[in-house]
């Protein structure tokens, strides 16, 4: 029977948290009848086809019925959750 030290475990236990803290996907979900934007990183599909999610600016629940939902980079939900509405409606102005 060996006996493994017990540092030998630290290096697959760090491994397998630092995998498992790098899968989480960012998403912008769009509400087509009022044109606001959300921020989420969990999405939940209800049983009649609504969404429902924690909005990252606000930290309120909200459920769409209806949406466009598009998955981002971490950066980019990181910039655009703290952004505030008027600062996002003129960032794609041109003059």
């Amino acid at each position: 029977m060996t006996r493994y030290p017990l540092k030998a475990c630290y290096l697959p236990l760090l491994s397998a948290a630092l995998l498992a803290g790098g899968c989480t996907t960012y998403y912008q979900i769009q509400d087509p009848v009022t044109g606001g934007v959300y921020y989420a990183d969990d999405i939940k599909t209800l049983d009649d086809g609504a969404v429902r999610f924690t909005n990252a600016q606000s930290g309120t629940e909200v459920t769409l019925q209806d949406s466009d939902i598009k998955e981002i980079s971490e950066d980019e939900y990181n910039i655009r959750r703290y952004e505030t509405e008027p600062a996002r409606e003129t960032s794609g102005e041109t003059k």
